[in-house]
């Protein structure tokens, strides 16, 4: 597997099985790797313009200082209250922000804060959102 956990894929994704699809190209951090076919992603959204967001149980704020992320160009929270996996294959390298990861220090806490959500908190079906190659490929294309 060529993608790993902490890194960013760019991509236009179906928000929920209602048949919500974002009209722009989002980062989305790799939170897990399921069996060499399916990635589990968070989506990333700036916290500039929204600082309220950081104080929603569903949001973890990511700081783009201290260390400097290259992965990120601002501070954002990830988006907890959902699930969106997506079949993996080779071509996600093209949707990859970059080769780094998330530092190591937030990652763990980013993964540690999400898992403990999902743990915790019932996800509504209709964000539980699975996406194979085909329809990555055909939003992203």
């Amino acid at each position: 597997m060529q993608i790993k956990v902490g890194q960013v894929l760019s991509l236009r994704i179906r928000f929920n099985n209602s048949g919500d699809i974002s009209s722009t190209k989002h980062p989305y951090l790799v939170i897990k790797c399921i069996d060499n076919n399916t990635l589990e992603l968070a989506q990333f959204d700036k916290l500039r313009g929204k600082p309220w967001k950081a104080a929603f149980e569903s949001n973890c704020v990511v700081y783009c200082d201290n260390p400097k992320e290259t992965v990120i160009d601002e501070d954002s929270f990830i988006q907890m209250d959902n699930t969106i996996q997506i079949e993996y294959f080779d071509e996600l390298i093209n949707y990859r922000r970059q080769e780094d990861t998330l530092s190591e220090v937030k990652l763990n806490n980013v993964v540690k804060s999400y898992n403990e959500y999902h743990k915790n908190h019932h996800i509504n079906e209709d964000k539980l959102v699975y996406m194979d190659k085909d329809e990555i490929t055909n939003l992203n294309s």
